[in-house]
């Protein structure tokens, strides 16, 4: 049996009071500024039948900045897409914002409601979809079909309050931005060498984050090191031993606790 589905799609006009900018951060990856199961491997391979001198393999540790600083990006979504706001950093040097639409897919799950809010603005709807079955307020199964959905900006509006899943997959637009942070000078800072907030202001708004530092970055501390030493130098290898190990044997009276021996047997499998 055909089903029909009625969506109303809008986008909020410039004058809205729903007019907003999103900032995000891009995400560092799960790895940055740890030793990964790859990089072990590899510095394995280089200490069997490499140079033991060689600390190449401390470059292939993503450490999330380098000895000119850290870069960052930031997403800007201005809803309506046509919004004019101005973008700007409290330190650091923040490029050009460069236009990108791109695909998102949600999942929203109404719990006897019919209003929700979804994460990005839209730009353009693809697809709604259900995600399981709906109920109404009284428990009783209902169609998909049997209500309207409206979707103006990031607000969702149903016809009827419902229970269940419905999947969007839709368009935004954003402005991505490259933030440079050069490390401040110790005479300046003891601490927060790269602490900056990105904000973004608008006729009637203003929205702001603050920029996530990635992991061990105020520290210079980085994958195998403990502290101390700057990016891709590390001062030693770790757990390596530098000489050969020995055996030692001591032999003590039991009354007199005197030493009646102390001998060191060297060892030559190490």
């Amino acid at each position: 049996m055909k089903t029909e589905l009625t969506i109303n799609y809008s986008l909020p006009t410039p004058g809205s009071t729903s007019a907003n900018v999103l900032l995000e951060q891009k995400e560092w990856n799960d790895n940055t500024g740890y030793v990964t199961k790859a990089n072990f491997i590899r510095f394995m391979g280089r200490l069997i039948y490499g140079s033991g001198t060689d600390y190449a393999w401390a470059e292939d540790i993503e450490c999330g900045w380098d000895a000119e600083g850290i870069t960052a990006t930031i997403y800007a979504y201005p809803s309506p897409y046509t919004l004019a706001y101005t973008i700007e950093a409290t330190y650091g040097d923040l490029s050009e914002g460069i236009q990108e639409i791109v695909n998102q897919e949600e999942a929203i799950k109404f719990s006897l409601s019919k209003e929700a809010t979804i994460k990005y603005p839209v730009y353009a709807i693809l697809e709604i979809s259900p995600l399981g079955d709906f109920y109404d307020r009284l428990g009783n199964p209902i169609l998909f079909s049997s209500f309207t959905v409206t979707v103006s900006g990031q607000n969702i509006t149903l016809s009827q309050k419902i229970y269940g899943t419905i999947k969007f997959t839709y368009r935004s637009l954003r402005y991505t931005y490259t933030l440079r942070l050069p490390k401040r000078s110790e005479e300046l800072s003891y601490e927060n060498f790269y602490s900056s907030v990105v904000w973004a202001g608008w006729n009637g708004g203003l929205r702001w984050i603050e920029v996530e530092i990635p992991p061990g970055a105020e520290e210079d501390v980085c994958g195998w090191d403990d502290g101390g030493s700057s990016v891709g130098q590390f001062p030693r290898e770790p757990n390596i031993p530098t000489a050969a190990g020995a055996d030692r044997s001591i032999t003590i009276d039991y009354c007199s606790k005197e030493v009646i021996s102390d001998s060191t047997y060297p060892k030559t499998d190490w």
